[in-house]
């Protein structure tokens, strides 16, 4: 099975038990950086120091299976449970561990994947870690119940910040009627499903990850459960599964096609977080209109309308707090949180409705929205590489466009 690509944003708790060691400060330290090589043999030194104590082990049994050292992984989580047999965060390495979608290890098994996700979230029901792994093994398994429960937990137990769930209830909100909307990675994908099951924001948008459009199993899930064509026989799909990127770019071709000739009545869309490089294609043009980009049949100007009504519905507020949870155990989500991507995309979008402006000629309205742009970097506290857009922005306008 191919590897799934990580869909995938967050902070580390150190909970109190933990010793005060240097080498496990450490470790952690290296692991919110992603530098998971220095954080391995850190942790490997914390355990030594501190045998005794499971999270000490849980933390060597992530850090070894984010290196691929899987029987390292399954030996330390192992340890950590005999110290501690109810120990939700050994529990969900070894359900990762195990989970096949994520291939790797020779001992992958659907089961053993089940088994030790449902007793993390039975040892902890707050552990979102353990709910995002079980809502795929979930969705895989057609339980939809506990698929429906995953994404509930996800938003109950404020798992994803509210920064996060604001960007994505924006999103939603913004896009038309019955909008298939193609997303990118982790937190513009479990957010908006868990507002849709947890809080009924529009349901009627089918959220789609393109990452995981790799699996054929999950392509023919979605397809069925959207309404959505899907031509290709099963040998077909999985001879593309090995192609990097092979099997999505073919799927929603398909889908763009009938969609420009008429044959969807689905509007196809992609969230403004999407590679533009995973947007391009012979089957028409993704368009900015706000959060998202709208699938049109030909280049066309922005459509300035849709971006100035979506900046009009932002509070700016929303958007000032964290981008992931004290709880997130993700090293990717905890590097790439500090960049503060939710924001950023707010902004970028502001920016680019500016400069349509500024080319349009209707210069008030573009300084107008470069006053909100300073406002929005200001309050919710980017950094210098954000406020650098908008001076960009600001030298544009001086300039008259030119």
């Amino acid at each position: 099975m191919r590897k799934l690509l990580p869909i995938v944003g967050a902070l580390v708790v150190l909970p109190g038990i933990l010793p005060a060691q240097t080498s496990l400060a450490d470790a952690l330290a290296r692991y919110r950086e992603n530098n998971l090589e220095e954080a391995l043999a850190l942790f490997s030194e914390a355990a030594r120091e501190a045998p005794e104590n499971a999270d000490v082990h849980a933390w060597l049994a992530e850090t070894a299976r984010r290196r691929r050292l899987y029987d390292a992984s399954h030996d330390a989580a192992n340890a950590a449970l005999a110290l501690t047999p109810c120990h939700a965060f050994a529990h969900t390495v070894l359900g990762y561990l195990y989970q096949p979608i994520y291939g790797g290890w020779e001992r992958t098994s659907a089961d053993s994947s089940w088994y030790h996700l449902r007793q993390a979230v039975e040892c902890d029901a707050a552990d979102g870690n353990a709910w995002i792994a079980l809502w795929i093994e979930a969705l895989r398994r057609g339980e939809r119940t506990w698929e429906n429960r995953a994404l509930e937990q996800l938003i109950r137990t404020e798992f994803m910040p509210h920064a996060v769930l604001a960007y994505n209830r924006w999103v939603l909100g913004s896009l038309p009627p019955g909008a298939v909307l193609l997303t990118n990675g982790d937190w513009d994908t479990f957010p908006a499903l868990g507002l849709q099951v947890a809080d009924g924001v529009r349901d009627d948008i089918a959220v789609i990850n393109l990452s995981m459009l790799h699996l054929p199993w999950y392509a023919r899930l979605m397809a069925e459960r959207h309404g959505l064509p899907l031509s290709l026989t099963d040998d077909e799909m999985d001879a593309l599964e090995g192609k990097p990127w092979a099997l999505p770019d073919t799927v929603t071709h398909e889908w763009r096609r009938h969609m420009l000739a008429g044959d969807l009545a689905r509007p196809v869309t992609a969230g403004a977080t999407v590679m533009r490089e995973r947007l391009a294609d012979s089957s028409g043009v993704f368009q900015l209109a706000g959060p998202y980009f709208d699938l049109v049949p030909d280049s066309a100007a922005a459509d300035t309308a849709s971006m100035r009504r979506a900046l009009s519905e932002i509070t700016i507020s929303d958007f000032a707090g964290p981008e992931v949870s004290p709880r997130d155990r993700s090293a990717v989500r905890i590097s790439a949180a500090v960049h503060r991507g939710m924001a950023t995309s707010v902004l970028h979008i502001a920016v680019r409705y500016a400069f349509a402006l500024i080319g349009a000629e209707r210069l008030p309205e573009a300084d107008e929205m470069i006053e909100w742009s300073e406002r929005f970097v200001t309050e919710t506290g980017l950094g210098s590489e954000q406020r650098e857009m908008v001076e960009e922005l600001k030298r544009t306008a001086a300039r008259g466009g030119g």
